[in-house]
């Protein structure tokens, strides 16, 4: 019986140490008492729980409460088909309704919905709170966990339980379709035709490769300025977000990271800039890489920023593959701008502060950053 006890627990402590793939298994051994009432409670279920049970479910469940235990809304484990969807979602294409959200105030809001999708074909809003999914009440729930119930199959059904301003609670029926929606649009504007006009939705691994295809149409028409709209992204994409600034920036860093243990570092580019004056269009939405970028070029005075005051994301996570097909989404860094601003819970301020209500029956924001290139133009 004391072999076998001692097998169970030593099978428990090696799936211990492959699923906290950074520690090694001499700590862990070194520190087993700190882990051994765990070992106890799955070994005791293991032997005496009434019911059969799944070991693999147990390793699961207990992967949850403890990144559950780390009070970070923007950590979580990630299962392996949920796993497989999320890098989905970074290549650009994934089944979904097509919306941009995020965590405030306790609730997820949707920041956009991306033209001609099923969200916006369904009516969803601007600052709509997502309080159900499918009948169930999502309060309390991460935002990454939230998202992952919204998306799935292309051609399925998903219920979400809207709370919008004072309104009544009402649900929404939609079909998830397959998102393939590009990031990048840009144009020369037609009410100021030297003004191209460039607007970055979100960053994913394909956003770089749309930008250059873009942004060399824009330049072929000789733009006297450029608008760059960022305003409700999201963020994404590291890489992406790194090409994209350094297009525009001169050489040296356009972000320094910050791990736990106080290490800086600085993530540099060979540099571009262009003859023309550019604005960053934001407001409360514009998040995390989009808030990077938006310091990258205000710190290095290649752009003047219109809008209103961003999000305040400014952490990193990492996604650490696990050997059972999942994933561990993590906060492992904190990011400063190039001038090592902080910008986290804060947010990067416009040099311009223009507010853009539901009232308002223009864009203020793209009104004041045409005026504003006009008159660098003069």
């Amino acid at each position: 019986m004391l072999k076998k006890t001692a097998k169970v627990l030593m099978a428990i402590i090696i799936i211990f140490c492959l699923v906290f793939t950074t520690v090694s298994l001499a700590v862990v051994a070194t520190n087993f008492n700190n882990i051994g009432h765990f070992v106890q409670s799955v070994v005791l279920i293991d032997k005496f729980f009434l019911w059969p049970t799944e070991r693999e479910t147990m390793i699961e469940g207990m992967i949850h409460g403890v990144v559950g235990s780390l009070d970070d809304r923007y950590s979580r484990y990630l299962p392996p088909e949920r796993y497989q969807e999320f890098r989905e979602s970074f290549s650009g294409t994934y089944g979904g309704i097509g919306i941009y959200a995020d965590f405030v105030d306790d609730a997820v809001i949707v920041v956009s919905t991306m033209p001609d999708s099923p969200g916006e074909e369904a009516g969803l809003q601007e600052n709509d709170a997502i309080i159900g999914v499918d009948g169930e009440n999502v309060t309390g729930m991460s935002i990454n966990d939230i998202i992952d119930m919204i998306r799935g199959e292309a051609g399925t059904e998903v219920v979400l339980t809207i709370r919008r301003g004072e309104q009544e609670v009402f649900d929404v029926s939609i079909t998830r379709e397959q998102i393939d929606s590009p990031t990048i649009r840009a144009e020369m504007l037609e009410e100021a035709p030297e003004i191209g006009y460039l607007r970055i939705s979100v960053f994913t691994q394909r956003t770089f490769d749309e930008f250059a295809e873009k942004m060399n149409e824009l330049l072929q028409n000789d733009p006297q300025g450029l608008i760059i709209d960022l305003r409700s992204n999201p963020g994404g994409d590291l890489e992406s977000f790194v090409n994209v600034t350094g297009s525009f920036t001169p050489e040296g860093p356009v972000l320094h990271q910050v791990n736990k243990a106080g290490e800086t570092r600085s993530i540099v580019t060979s540099g571009n800039t262009f003859d023309f004056p550019i604005v960053v269009l934001t407001n409360s939405n514009t998040a995390s890489a989009a808030e990077a970028m938006t310091g990258a070029l205000q710190d290095n005075e290649v752009a003047f920023v219109i809008g209103e005051t961003t999000f305040g994301k400014g952490i990193v996570q990492t996604i650490f593959p696990l050997g059972n097909g999942g994933g561990l989404e993590l906060t492992t860094d904190q990011y400063l701008t190039p001038l090592k601003r902080n910008i986290h819970d804060v947010g990067i301020t416009p040099d311009l502060v223009v507010e853009l209500t539901s009232e308002d029956t223009e864009d203020t924001q793209l009104q004041a950053a045409i005026g504003h290139l006009q008159d660098q133009l003069q």
